[in-house]
């Protein structure tokens, strides 16, 4: 691993260690689909593997502070799953594999005689669920960003560092000869709100090419991509004053402060509940971006989801549904992606 990327990490799993469960999401998404592919070409088995990659990151989430280099942070994610599908290999076939030590090396030779040219990868839903299931397991607060947000996030700044790193030399010599060098940036901020979900779209004008977006509240960095040359995006996680700082490639930088009011970061409450003739009826309300009716999950533990009936008025909004008895898994999320999560018992 370069340094940069080594730096990347390194941050990120500070971060993870002090308490930011979006931090530990983005160091999963970095990952996860190498593991899945790597354990689905010994197990050949969709649902094992998906066991064994959870397991997999239980025991690294849990363990992150004993790791010894961000450098070696891959590797060592490898060899725990080395040990968690060695483990399930021999539950398997322990004729097979009670007497192997280590996994013998899978070369794109023999991968590709199973897989094609195109390795098995795990769908952008499932990895959520998975990572949501992690959180709940290791005791951990869920991320409060979108995966595939995060995701987008983790490819632009891989994408930075392999642009500064092949490009820097030439950029470098390119602005220091250029009459460009004393134009001052200059760019305005405009905001979009959909569904609870706050965006800043900050729109660059000049000749030269931006170095940096950087968005922190109370010194918080922001999540920032890049759409194209000119414009980039800003997705606030918490409400406050935003300070946005652009800088050029001839490093001058150009100031904003405003102010974020309008993120939505409350999950769904329930405010009445009721149990008649066989039916339960729930009583939510969202005061930011709403419940998010067509993702609400009722499901028994032996797997069996529940339908619902909704009814909204305008003096409150509910939903119902047939309780077969037991216990009851329920997930009520709202536009903006918080969840509030219930498990429903009656004796």
């Amino acid at each position: 691993m370069d340094r940069g990327r080594a730096a990347y990490y390194k941050r990120l799993i500070e971060e993870a260690l002090g308490g930011d469960s979006n931090a530990y999401a983005i160091l999963y998404v970095a990952t996860y689909q190498k593991l899945y592919q790597r354990a689905y070409y010994y197990t050949q088995s969709e649902y094992l593997t998906q066991d064994i990659v959870t397991d997999t990151y239980a025991e690294a989430f849990t363990t992150l502070d004993q790791m010894l280099s961000p450098r070696s942070f891959h590797a060592w994610l490898r060899n725990i799953e080395e040990k968690h599908l060695l483990l399930s290999l021999r539950k398997q076939d322990p004729d097979k594999w009670n007497s192997v030590v280590a996994l013998p090396t899978n070369t794109p030779r023999m991968r590709r005689k199973i897989f094609g040219h195109k390795a098995p990868r795990m769908k952008m839903d499932i990895a959520g669920q998975m990572l949501e299931y992690l959180f709940f397991e290791i005791g951990k607060e869920p991320n409060t960003l979108p995966l595939d947000s995060l995701a987008e996030f983790h490819e632009y700044r891989l994408n930075q560092l392999h642009v500064q790193r092949l490009a820097l030399i030439v950029v470098i010599a390119f602005i220091c000869a250029s009459p460009l060098w004393f134009i001052s940036p200059n760019f305005h901020i405009s905001e979009e709100v959909e569904h609870g979900i706050v965006t800043y779209h900050v729109n660059v004008s000049s000749l030269i090419r931006v170095k940096s977006v950087v968005a922190q509240i109370d010194s918080q960095m922001m999540p920032v991509t890049q759409d194209s040359r000119s414009l980039f995006d800003i997705k606030p996680t918490t409400n406050g004053e935003m300070d946005v700082c652009v800088t050029y490639f001839n490093n001058t930088t150009r100031q904003q402060q405003l102010t974020v009011t309008e993120v939505d970061r409350e999950a769904p409450q329930v405010t009445e509940s009721h149990l008649r003739s066989g039916v339960v009826t729930l009583v939510v309300d969202d005061a930011g971006s709403g419940v998010d009716y067509d993702n609400v999950s009722i499901m028994t533990l032996t797997g069996e989801r529940l339908s619902i009936t909704t009814n909204i008025t305008e003096d409150q909004e509910s939903f119902s549904f047939d309780y077969p008895g037991g216990n009851i898994d329920i997930v009520i999320p709202d536009m903006a992606g918080n969840r509030l999560h219930l498990l429903l018992s009656h004796d």
